[in-house]
């Protein structure tokens, strides 16, 4: 259907798609005043003309998402030299009904047929342009008119748009920007990625640095590097690691063919070379998930876990001083830890370049196979030609013999006949029977040539057919072979490198047990020598003893002499004082009964806070206190099936945090009480002035009290939601822990692994993770006869297993039940 009429007597291209882009770019970029924009549009129209699909000069200002996209393409480039964003007028997506009349509509209106459906308002394509769906979705999540639809209505649009997208351009999913989730799109403003624009992961970027360490006094550092060889599965020690990557083989010079002499008079057909067609960002994009994979897979393989040693945070001590011994060997202890992490490091990043560098290699021999199988049957097709020529020659020799004995034979018939007749018609009848011959062989030649090529045709299109079926025959043998024996390789990498670390730290503990012996006797030593000083201290002092004991008795009277003065100089003022204190401490009992009914007014308002400030000046020491004690209880309590706490844990938790609740409030309590019962005992003066220092205290203690008890509720109602909720929590089925486990398993991760133990194949994944055949055997052969792994990973890891044992019956026959 033509989406516009003519206009200006310019011819349109038709198109029926049912979404279209229109779109229109400012004045300052329009082809007719833009020459490189114009450039651009030439450029892409033409390709597209020469790849047969509608060219965007000719369909403007709609245009498919193909057509649109190889044209923003080349824009992103203009706008990333020019340094300035094209700006576009007008943005839309255009709707086409193909059970409805042709009725174009107009921009701004919802109405024709086609019409418009979505506008992208005041657009404008930089640099950083990765595709239109990124574009097209971010505006549909993100445009405050779109408020009103909901979430899946958003995510609906952006489907149907993706799979015209996807069915126009001729790309996959990874083409199509991701969509977010509930709770990205409700945060606001969301941001997209388009899967094939994120890049590779680079290497370095998955190592994290080790934080660099001191050592202590004693220990000589290392001045080399440790450089790890997977050829020979060791390591060695040199200045500067300069490991080179092996290079694969070369590929060996095929030589020249002998040439082959030209038939005699049909010469041999020459295949066409048709024209190289335009590569896809899709083929591009290929290429790059395809090295992307090989490379995560082969790190994957590749990478082996340190053994570490059991090490504690303790604080710096002495020699001489208790647990010195204990320090010293923890902190060798976390030398050694970074020692073998380093190591492990060194040797995953060695086997992955090994098994990259053994899988090019491999490569390279599949395709010189390759190489000298189509040499060997390159010259079947001349050869076919060539044995089929000669057949058809000889018939037509045969044939032409055949004929020009019938043509002589009636030759001399007529001949005779002519001479009896007349003599002068010889000649003529020569011409003619010359002028048949001549005739027949053209014919002859022409019919078998026709027959010879036809022939030809039919079995050297078989042919080549059965040559090219038993090339990718060859080609899939030798991929599934080289395949297999790179895993090989791979496993027995891990092993080695498994070894090498396991020797290093089966040495790294010898020196531990050497380093022992010499700290505990310099411990000893030191132990002496603080000993003997202590002796000296302590017999000087006992004899100081007497005279010291003759200046405190002095000083002792004096003390008390100046003590009397004192207390009677202030028995006439503390009597006047008491009734001073007595009126102040009726005071304070007044203020203490309006605090109380304060305190009560603002329950409410402090439980409200509590909730949203967990620490304030107040309680701080409580709050460290409680989330210590919290923490405590969740480290030490039993974690049930898919790592939800059992609700009986929970209830027992909340209990015993009652508990130590209500013997902290009773600890205050005597507290107060002894500070009460101790005034009671002193004088009446001091009782006065005790008893309002109580008074104080005891408000404040009361206040600190009310809100300890607050926050003491909060808990306990926190607990109960908790104990609610995980009587709530859903069993995981068993079909959910065999997922989460086969997960664990492709990510060669055992302790997510050691959370699923009642998954069916736990014993399995355990021994593939730990590269354990003959706990993998073992495991299998539990199976009985149910082989049937449910995941190919799974199966070739077992089968890989179970040859390394020498167990060939039993894994052929995990490889025919999980074919």
């Amino acid at each position: 259907m033509a989406l516009f009429k003519r206009k200006n007597k310019k011819q349109t291209t038709m198109l029926d798609d049912v979404y279209t882009i229109r779109f229109e770019l400012e004045d300052e970029f329009t082809p007719e005043n833009n020459d490189l924009v114009k450039e651009k549009l030439d450029l892409v129209s033409n390709s597209q003309r020469a790849n047969g699909e509608p060219a965007l000069a000719d369909t403007l200002p709609f245009a498919t998402f193909k057509s649109a996209e190889d044209f923003f393409s080349e824009l992103r480039s203009v706008a990333a030299s020019s340094g300035e964003a094209i700006e576009f007028k007008y943005l839309a997506i255009w709707e086409y009904n193909h059970n409805q009349r042709v009725k174009p509509g107009k921009p701004g209106s919802p109405d024709g047929n086609p019409h418009e459906w979505i506008v992208l308002a005041d657009y404008e394509l930089g640099y950083d342009y990765q595709n239109f769906t990124k574009v097209l979705f971010e505006d549909i999540f993100n445009n405050p008119e779109n408020a009103s639809e909901d979430y899946e209505s958003k995510v609906n649009y952006c489907k149907t748009l993706g799979e015209a997208y996807m069915e126009s351009c001729g790309v996959g999913q990874n083409e199509v920007a991701t969509l977010p989730d509930a709770d990205e799109a409700s945060r606001g403003e969301v941001t997209l990625a388009v899967p094939s624009f994120e890049g590779a992961i680079d290497a370095d970027d998955l190592v994290e640095p080790v934080d660099d360490f001191v050592d202590q006094p004693g220990d000589t550092p290392d001045s080399s590097s440790v450089v790890y060889d997977p050829a020979s599965a060791s390591f060695s020690q040199v200045n500067q690691v300069n490991v080179p990557m092996p290079e694969p083989e070369p590929v060996s010079a095929q030589p020249a063919s002998t040439p082959q002499p030209e038939p005699a008079k049909v010469p041999y057909p020459q295949p066409k070379v048709p024209g190289e067609p335009r590569p896809k960002r899709a083929e591009k994009r290929s290429v790059i998930d395809e090295v992307n994979d090989e490379t995560l897979e082969a790190r994957t393989k590749a990478h082996i876990e340190a053994p570490q040693f059991q090490v504690e945070e303790l604080d710096p001590v002495e020699p001489g001083q208790h647990g010195y011994v204990e320090y010293r060997l923890n902190q060798k202890k976390k030398s050694y830890n970074r020692a073998l992490q380093l190591a492990a490091q060194k040797v995953s990043e060695e086997n992955e370049k090994q098994i990259i560098a053994n899988r090019e290699k491999y490569r390279v021999e599949i395709q010189n196979a390759l190489n000298d199988y189509l040499k060997k049957h390159g010259d079947d097709a001349k050869n076919l030609f060539s044995q089929i020529e000669d057949d058809f020659s000889a018939q037509k020799l045969k044939a032409i013999a055949s004929e020009e004995e019938k043509i002589n034979e009636s030759e001399l018939t007529e001949k005779a006949d002519a001479k009896r007749a007349y003599e002068k018609q010889v000649s003529q009848i020569e011409a003619d029977a010359e002028a048949n011959r001549h005739q027949v062989r053209n014919r002859l030649d022409t019919e078998y040539r026709k027959k010879a090529e036809d022939r030809y045709k039919e079995e050297g299109t078989k042919l080549d057919q059965t040559n090219a079926d038993n090339a990718v025959k060859l080609e899939h043998e030798l991929d599934r072979k080289y395949e297999t024996k790179a895993r090989i390789d791979a496993n027995e990498l891990r092993s080695a490198g498994a070894q090498v670390l396991k020797e290093a730290y089966e040495t790294f503990e010898k020196t531990l047990d050497e380093l022992r012996t010499n700290v505990t006797n310099e411990h000893m030593n030191a132990k002496q020598t603080q000993i003997a000083q202590d002796r000296t201290e302590a017999e000087k002092v006992r004899m100081q003893a007497p005279y010291q004991e003759v200046r405190e008795q002095e000083k002792t009277i004096s003390d008390l002499k100046s003590t009397l003065a004192g207390a009677e100089a202030n028995r006439d003022a503390f009597k006047q004082q008491s009734v001073d204190l007595q009126q102040r401490l009726n005071r304070k009992n007044k203020d203490l009964e309006a605090l109380e009914h304060e305190l009560e007014a603002l329950k409410s308002k402090q439980a409200s806070e509590q909730i949203q400030a967990k620490n304030t000046e107040s309680n701080d020491n409580l709050n460290n206190y409680l989330n210590l004690l919290m923490a405590e209880n969740l480290s030490q309590r039993g974690i049930g099936h898919g790592g939800q706490p059992q609700a009986s844990q929970l209830e027992q938790e909340a209990q015993a945090n009652k508990q130590q609740l209500e013997q902290l409030s009773k600890q205050y309590q005597d507290q107060v009480k002894a500070i009460s019962k101790g005034s009671r005992r002193l004088g009446i003066g001091f009782g006065v002035i005790l008893l309002a220092v109580v008074g104080g205290f005891s408000g404040m203690m009361y206040h600190q009290n009310q809100v300890n008890q607050q926050q003491v509720e909060q808990i306990q109602k926190q607990m109960e939601v908790k104990v609610a909720a995980a009587k709530q929590v859903p069993t995981p089925s068993a079909s959910e822990v065999l997922q989460k486990a086969t997960e664990a398993l492709h990510a060669n991760n055992l302790t997510e692994l050691e959370k699923y133990p009642s998954e069916k194949y736990y014993a399995l994944d355990k021994a593939i993770i730990q590269n354990n055949a003959s706990a993998a055997n073992a495991a299998v052969q539990a199976m009985g006869n149910d082989l049937a792994m449910g995941d190919r990973y799974r199966a070739s890891q077992a089968e890989s297993l179970l040859k390394t044992v020498n167990n060939q019956d039993l894994a052929n026959k995990v490889a025919d039940a999980n074919k």
